[in-house]
Order: structure tokens, then sequence, then C-alpha cells
């Protein structure tokens, strides 16, 4: 656990037991100035972890923003150069060339691959 802004384990068991001695107090109906300063004492240092907490919570939830932008960029130039292949690739097959059957297969199967 940390030191600052949180509890040590021996500060936690101290709460702990501090608690219990005002539970008793108060079930013996023995509620003096002790008990109070006691009580006043574990509701300040419960205030304090709640805040701390909280606190730290609110770091967890910060996010990187600096590798979006780096996507965002990366998916533009993908979608870009893909608008591109396709239309080479229909540049392409607008424009037959003259080719004999086994280099049109050839050709073809090229074009097949290359959509993929």
């Amino acid at each position: 656990l940390k030191e600052e802004g949180g509890k040590s384990a021996g500060e936690l068991d101290n709460l702990i037991k501090q608690m219990e001695q005002t539970e008793t107090d108060i079930v013996n109906k023995i509620i003096n100035q002790q008990t109070i300063n006691r009580q006043n004492n574990i509701l300040t240092r419960m205030l304090q972890h709640e805040k701390a907490q909280a606190k730290q919570e609110q770091e967890q939830r910060r996010e990187s923003t600096e590798g979006r932008d780096l996507i965002d960029n990366s998916n533009n130039q993908f979608l870009e150069f893909n608008k591109l292949k396709n239309r080479e690739l229909e540049l392409f097959k607008q424009v037959p060339p003259v080719f004999s059957p086994y280099y049109k297969e050839k050709v073809n199967d090229f074009f097949y691959k290359f959509e993929r």
C-alpha cells in the first residue's frame, strides 16, 4: 500500500482497533470526550482515504490520444491506397490487352489473387 495519500497496513489495523474501541464504548454507554475525539479521528482518516482513492481512480481513467492520431492517419492512407488499387484494377480490366489464351488465364489468376 502507498504511504502517500493512502494508508499502510499498520495504519489500517490501528484504524480498525479504534473503530472497535468506539463500538465497545457505545455499547457500554461510555461516551466521553475521548470517544468523540477518536470518532472524529476515524472520520477524518476515512475521508482522507476516500479522497486519495478517488484521485487514484481519476488518474487511472486518463487515456492517451497520441496513438489514435497515428492510427487514424494510417487508416486514411490505407483507404487511399485501396481506392487507388481498385481504380487501377478497373482500368486494367476495361482495356484488355491482346493476349493468347494462356496469358489471359495467367492475368486473370493474377488479378484474382491481387483482389483478395
